[in-house]
């Protein structure tokens, strides 16, 4: 028979030493931590994509973007990069007055991109509007490098309204090249669709696959509320207090975790300091430039 004496000692020395080491429930991996700080920076330099770089913030991509646009207001790049295998098309957030006319266009509208269709997806107006402007460029881009670059991985990143357009394209361009490694980095992203144009998200790129990064109190990924049908895709990494870490990041359950950001009320939100720096990475200015203020509006 056990001793009890002995029972209750393993039990206080277990107890003492959970105690003494305690578990950050919170913290998320560096390897994952360090991808969310890499593509934000990718995700800024959305922001001025006609500056003439070789090497984009020192990430070891050794050519400059295979393709910028600026279509109708809707702007960004696409980038290669050969040592890692990597394709990253990023977009860019609010910078302009066109774009906050698309930003206020908030009414639902059903989905029409060329390569995925649900009659039951609904999304936003404005969004839908900036994203086909320039599918047919996207499409026709993304047909091309999918054959040249064969096995390489896709990343597609955007902040803001550049987040919800990432979404958008990250739909119709796996739904096209089902057999392309595509992942999801948004950053400050708002509610872009209802829960069915989410499940059709999810199914098609995996929720596992959207990353969706939110800072503190920023208000753009609450503005749409649900009270008019907007829902979040993917998994939310959520920067819960400064200064930006591992540690102080978590991982929350889905793309609506009540504890993660969604709990606070639109009312006690920020849309500027909040809004404008992603995991340590500043939106104020361009990454490749810092001496040179952009000022997004978001």
């Amino acid at each position: 028979m056990r001793n009890p004496l002995v029972s209750w000692c393993l039990l206080l020395c277990t107890a003492l030493l959970a105690y003494a080491a305690p578990v950050n429930i919170d913290a998320i991996d560096k390897t994952t931590y360090d991808n969310l700080v890499k593509y934000a920076k990718f995700a800024a330099a959305a922001y001025e994509t006609n500056s003439k770089y070789k090497k984009p913030l020192g990430l070891g991509v050794d050519n400059g973007p295979a393709l910028r646009f600026d279509i109708n207001g809707t702007q960004g790049y696409l980038v290669i990069d050969d040592k890692a295998k990597e394709i990253i098309l990023s977009f860019e957030g609010t910078f302009s007055p066109k774009d906050i006319l698309t930003d206020i266009q908030f009414w639902r509208t059903t989905l029409k991109t060329a390569s995925y269709s649900d009659s039951k997806a609904a999304v936003h107006t404005g969004f839908q509007k900036a994203w086909l402007a320039i599918e047919k460029a996207i499409m026709d881009t993304a047909a091309r490098f999918v054959k040249e670059k064969k096995g390489y991985k896709w990343t597609i990143v955007g902040h803001s309204l550049g987040g919800a357009i990432a979404e958008y394209a990250s739909l119709a361009i796996k739904a096209k090249h089902p057999d392309v490694k595509l992942t999801e980095y948004t950053y400050g992203a708002p509610r872009a669709g209802n829960d069915v144009w989410v499940k059709d998200l999810e199914k098609v790129v995996g929720a596992n696959n959207i990353y969706r990064g939110v800072h503190l109190k920023d208000i753009v990924p609450t503005m749409l509320g649900h009270w008019l049908g907007y829902k979040h895709p993917g998994t939310e990494y959520w920067q819960f207090k400064e200064p930006s870490s591992p540690e102080n990041v978590k991982k929350c359950q889905g793309g609506e975790d009540p504890s993660c950001s969604s709990q606070y009320h639109i009312a006690g939100l920020t849309i500027s300091f909040d809004h404008m720096a992603q995991f340590g990475v500043s939106f104020w200015t361009n990454p490749l430039k810092p001496e040179k203020s952009l000022c997004p509006v978001g």
